[in-house]
């Protein structure tokens, strides 16, 4: 199989793909900390440690799952395959 260079606007498409698969996810963030303290009245400080929370493991498993990406390959080739799993 014969490896080819990404065009600029196959990047171009990704990059936009993902911008526009994440937008709805960071309003709803956004939105989050108004209503957990606004509407169900919970206070700002246990909000805020419960998002600190959040991110912290966020963090951990993608440092954790980067390597296993990276060391497994599958037939359908090396990052598609995961994409296509975690759909």
């Amino acid at each position: 199989m014969e490896k080819t260079k990404l065009t600029q606007g196959k990047i171009t498409a990704y990059g936009f793909l993902l911008f526009t698969t994440s937008l709805p996810a960071m309003l709803q963030m956004m939105y989050i900390n108004v209503f957990m303290t606004d509407n169900a009245m919970i206070p700002a400080g246990v909000v805020a440690t419960t998002l600190l929370v959040a991110r912290i493991i966020d963090f951990i498993f993608g440092v954790l799952t980067g390597p296993m990406v990276e060391k497994i390959h599958f037939p359908w080739g090396k990052y598609r395959s995961w994409l296509l799993l975690g759909r």
